[in-house]
């Protein structure tokens, strides 16, 4: 099983999330192959495949998935791959588990209760199709966690989408059609602001926001739960 990372132009911490996920790496108890990034590689990366990929709307997930379907039907990467994000941080050894909330349901009135914006309107796609599927309750796996995905399922659902128009989100769609039996947690894993940085602590995975990346006491919380400088970073000089 090979990793595969979704990576843009926008990093607002100068690629220090990708940094700090390439390390956290050595904390995840998977024999995984090799490591791949699709779409922008920073300089300093090395040991890792890149496919390029130019971001080619302005909808964030129509690029992730037109990405996710690059890595699908790439031939040298494996059938079944663990997509990550670059701002997933393995924080303690762990194995890779299968976890959800309990309801896509009340995530989208959540969002609904927000000015209209283009994740919400993928959300509300995902229930409608999920629904139309026969899955009256489907599970919430938008929880800023890592998913294995099998390619040929992959394409099955999503290759037929306009991948430059806003569609459906991935992770709680493909969770709901083939993941079963996932454990349940209260919260997702994505620290929304400073004042969430206590949870970093005793924590065994994050997920960092734009919010908080700047924030003095979260970089160092980082130095110092990932200090050392992984096989996947060039040295400095």
């Amino acid at each position: 099983m090979d990793i595969v990372y979704i990576l843009g132009a926008g990093s607002r911490w100068t690629n220090n999330e990708i940094r700090y996920s390439l390390r956290s790496l050595e904390n995840l108890q998977l024999d995984y192959g090799a490591v791949w990034i699709i779409g922008e590689k920073p300089h300093w990366v090395r040991g890792v495949n890149h496919v390029q990929v130019k971001d080619s709307t302005r909808h964030k997930t129509a690029n992730v998935i037109r990405k996710i379907l690059v890595a699908c039907h790439c031939p040298d990467i494996r059938d079944d791959f663990v997509l990550m994000n670059d701002d997933f941080y393995f924080i303690k050894p762990q194995p890779l588990r299968s976890l959800a909330r309990r309801s896509l349901q009340e995530l989208v009135a959540q969002f609904n209760q927000l000015p209209s914006n283009t994740y919400a309107g993928a959300l509300g796609a995902s229930l409608t199709y999920l629904n139309a599927q026969g899955i009256a309750k489907p599970f919430n796996y938008d929880i800023h966690y890592p998913m294995v995905f099998n390619s040929e399922k992959f394409i099955g659902v999503f290759d037929h989408l306009d991948k430059n128009k806003h569609t459906m989100t991935y992770l709680s769609t493909y969770g709901n059609l083939f993941m079963s039996d996932p454990q349940i947690i209260e919260k997702d894993f994505k620290v929304h602001s400073p004042s969430d940085l206590h949870r970093l602590k005793d924590s065994d995975f994050i997920s960092s926001s734009d919010a908080v990346v700047f924030n003095p006491r979260f970089k160092q919380l980082m130095k110092d739960k990932l200090p050392d400088r992984s096989r996947y970073e060039k040295a400095l000089h």
